[in-house]
């Protein structure tokens, strides 16, 4: 976990944008690749341009109940528009994109289709939001939404940032905490609020301990501080201070105090000297620069480095073309005989890796069921224990609604972590098989036509990359508690008692078996979902890699009758895009990443 700087005396960076000659290289390796008949590659050089187009940096905004989260969001927004609460809101993510103009998207658990609202002002989208998110009108998330997203032309989304306001943490609705850890490792950082009254409680230490463990990078903010003295504003600040070095290991934390309050009003008024006061500008300022770091070092670095091997592809298979289309249809004809020998060895490797991916894959699943049946054990010790240990007055069902879903959460975030781990460490040794693979291919067509053909990384072809999404889980909490038997009610008190906690004890282990019985399955179809995904990949990247040597022979022999001026005049065409990826090349500079 990194710390990051936050110095209110820096100067603004401007944002990462996309690198227009990235995108001007990306647009004419499209534009070469589908002259020469390589569709494939057009579309992998349009997926690219727009990978680096809708460039985000996802940030996580935390902090526990009335910490002036919202407020602060607020005030980076220049207005109103998250609603602020005495209570608790529901345990709904809210999203916070870039847009020219205010509108929210509102999804849905079922089957309904999102819906969709125009806003033309503030008060307007803050009256649409609150239907969705606030205990007030969408009491225990009746609405069975999902998660909500705002778009907004604020400057701060507009550098790149998506802020996601999640569910306050602490709360009377403890699963909220377990949702939004599980939460936080597809978000590349996070920022913490905490307020200077009262100061970060235990609670907090506690949640900030397990953030650190799951976000590369983290942002502190101290808000309220307009309620203190210089002299209170500087103790306070050292009071976290020591706190985040002596609990979470950040020795290097530095913390930007603000007054999200006073932010607020000075964008509402217009006021830049007001803003600079409220420390809300050295945040604004840090985060437009983090982002633009990271956009330029990670998203445009990685994207360079792509551009630059599926230009070297398009080359090799323009290459391939052009050697094709001056060969005599006779030796054109024995070559592709060589070639395809070789290519069903490739293709009998293949079966035989398709077979210990399916053997990989029943191992985790085993592992799964291993997994499951250890939840199932604490679980049904956990609620046991918490049902026999309830205030006389506490009904059973009260303990199993404030206990089985941050329990079950809990226990959903630790299997699918560890399941993910196991994922990763087996398909990263089939990378490795499918790129030996790849190798044979190429091979085959060097050896049969004289052409070194280049290919994807078989990393690139598996990486999966996805936005970071919010899951709500409808965890059971309802129960049938036996009634007692005419006998039952004949005996001693003390036997009637251990009568009755008995039939407890059975209404709790359905309950248990029930929920691991959901979280088991929710697990399961990641992993399988994982293993069909990577077989179907590997299946595309081998079958397009010999699908480009067939597509160059079938129209090499398509013109083999023709006049030799014609044959000459395409070899010709062929070199000169070959000629101008070879500038595209050298004008990336041969990055990689």
């Amino acid at each position: 976990m990194e710390v990051v700087a936050i110095r209110p005396d820096e100067g603004r960076t401007a944002a990462g944008t996309p690198e227009p000659q990235l995108a001007s290289a990306l647009a004419r390796i499209a534009v070469l690749a589908r002259d020469a008949g390589l569709d494939p590659i057009a579309v992998r050089a349009d997926e690219l341009a727009e990978r680096l187009a809708a460039g985000r940096v996802h940030l996580a905004v935390l902090g526990q109940v009335k910490r002036g989260k919202s407020t602060l969001l607020n005030a980076l927004l220049g207005e109103a528009v998250l609603p602020a609460s005495v209570v608790p809101l529901t345990a709904i993510p809210t999203f916070l994109k870039p847009a020219g103009t205010r509108r929210l998207e509102v999804a849905f658990a079922d089957d309904r289709q999102p819906e969709i609202f125009e806003a033309s002002d503030a008060d307007e989208l803050r009256s649409r939001l609150e239907q969705f998110v606030t205990e007030e009108r969408n009491p225990c998330n009746a609405l069975n939404v999902e998660r909500v997203t705002v778009y907004h032309p604020a400057p701060v989304l507009a550098s790149g940032a998506v802020l996601i306001d999640t569910p306050g943490i602490g709360s009377t609705y403890r699963h909220n905490t377990e949702a939004t850890l599980n939460f936080l490792p597809q978000c590349d950082a996070a920022l913490f609020v905490v307020s200077a009254d009262p100061p970060i409680t235990e609670a907090e230490v506690g949640f900030l301990a397990e953030v650190a463990e799951r976000v590369p990078r983290l942002f502190f903010v101290l808000n309220k501080v307009d309620y203190l003295d210089e002299r209170e504003r500087e103790t306070a600040i050292a009071f976290l201070r020591s706190v985040l070095e002596r609990e979470v290991g950040a020795a290097a934390a530095e913390i930007v105090p603000l007054s999200a309050r006073r932010g607020l009003a000075a964008r509402e008024a217009g006021s830049d000297a007001a803003w600079e006061d409220s420390g809300c500008a050295a945040l604004e300022r840090a985060l437009e620069r983090f982002v633009a770091d990271e956009l330029t070092s990670v998203l445009h670095a990685a994207v360079r480095g792509k551009t630059q091997r599926l230009c070297d592809e398009a080359a090799s298979q323009i290459a391939l073309k052009r050697s094709l289309a001056l060969m005599p249809l006779a030796e054109l004809q024995s070559r592709a005989a060589l070639f395809r020998q070789s290519v069903e060895a490739a293709v009998r490797e293949r079966e035989i890796a398709h077979d210990l991916i399916a053997g990989d894959k029943k191992r985790l699943l085993a592992r799964l069921e291993q997994e499951a049946a250890a939840v199932r054990e604490r679980a049904y010790h956990a609620l046991t224990r918490a049902v026999e240990e309830r205030a006389p007055d506490e009904r059973l069902e009260d303990v199993l609604e404030r206990e089985v879903p941050a329990l079950f959460e809990r226990e959903l975030g630790a299997i699918a972590t560890l399941m993910e781990r196991l994922i990763a460490q087996s398909l990263s040794e089939h990378e490795a098989r499918a790129d030996e693979l790849a190798a044979k291919v190429r091979s085959a067509a060097s050896d049969a036509f004289g052409v070194a053909l280049a290919a994807p990384n078989a990393s690139e072809v598996f990486e999966m990359r996805r936005e970071p999404y919010w899951v709500q889980h409808p965890w059971q909490v309802a129960l049938h508690v036996p009634p007692a038997s005419p006998a039952e009610r004949l005996l001693p008190a003390s036997a009637a008692e251990r009568k009755r906690r008995a039939r407890e004890r059975i209404a709790v282990e359905r309950v248990v078996v029930g929920n691991v019985e959901n979280l088991r399955w929710a697990v399961l179809q990641n992993v399988n979902d994982a293993f069909l995904v990577f077989a179907g990949r590997l299946d595309r990247m081998l079958a397009e890699l010999v699908e480009s040597v067939e597509g160059a022979l079938a129209e090499a022999e398509a013109r083999a009758g023709r006049e030799r001026a014609s044959t000459a005049s395409v070899a010709d065409a062929y070199a000169a895009h070959e000629a101008e990826l070879a500038e595209i090349a050298r004008t990336l500079g041969g990055g990689d990443a």
